[in-house]
């Protein structure tokens, strides 16, 4: 009797667990790893290889879908926390039950997400290309999901101008692309951007197991946020550097 009680219980929970799913969770963009063939046989991935970027792990667009999710700062799960394993910018996430997720896997999020959970702003000095490398653009260390702010500082007089989006620049991945006849800062000056970016947050452990009984409930997954952007580094087109070795 008391294995049927428990097992009665831990559905309740189950059932609860997809109500809050439903209700207050989140669609993300998960995609499962896949390891990459330039392993060495010392074990240790090639740091030149333009799939994985030298992590040893990389993830296909093809296989990106949405899902939902239950999404919370690190920070304030006391599980993860009482451990000592959280650092500023992780995520814990309660992915779908028919998600098989494992370490190395990787989620984004949506802009109303990452606004949500107070993602720090990147606040990254540009110097627009004097060379353009084909092209009036220039590339930031991050993807961008929502550009806040492009302006100009002038040290001598005191005075900024702000750059406005649309009408003076566009942006696109992690590119910034200046308008013809708009106004732009002149080639070799530096200017100032305000942004999210759009991260990869990458599983750094099995999921911790969660049951009622013999009810498995959702397991949760800690979630590290990855400061190199991997994607940039499999667009080869973008690179100038490889695209003078092909000459």
């Amino acid at each position: 009797m008391t294995y049927g009680r428990i097992s009665r219980f831990g559905q309740k929970i189950q059932r609860a667990t997809r109500l809050v799913m439903e209700r207050d969770g989140v669609e993300v963009l998960y995609t499962p790893r896949s390891r990459c063939s330039c392993q060495r046989e010392d074990g240790q991935a090639q740091v030149g290889c333009r799939v994985c970027d030298g992590y040893g792990w990389f993830w296909r667009p093809e296989q990106e879908r949405r899902v939902r999710a239950i999404v919370q700062n690190a920070q304030r799960d006391r599980e993860f926390a009482d451990f000592g394993v959280v650092t500023r910018g992780d995520l814990v996430v309660v992915l779908d039950r028919r998600v098989d997720a494992a370490p190395y896997d990787r989620v984004r999020l949506y802009v109303d997400s990452l606004r949500s959970l107070d993602t720090p702003t990147e606040a990254e000095v540009v110097e627009r290309d004097p060379d353009f490398n084909g092209a009036p653009e220039d590339r930031l260390s991050q993807r961008v999901a929502v550009m806040l702010d492009v302006l100009q500082t002038d040290p001598l007089t005191g005075g900024y101008e702000r750059f406005r989006p649309g009408l003076d620049y566009t942006v696109a991945g992690n590119a910034v692309s200046w308008v013809a006849g708009g106004r732009a800062p002149r080639q070799g000056q530096r200017y100032s951007t305000l942004y999210l970016a759009d991260y990869d947050w990458v599983a750094t452990q099995p999921p911790v197991p969660r049951h009622a009984g013999t009810t498995g409930i959702g397991g949760k997954l800690l979630f590290t946020r990855r400061i190199r952007d991997q994607r940039d580094a499999q667009d080869l087109a973008a690179d100038a550097y490889i695209a003078e070795l092909q000459l």
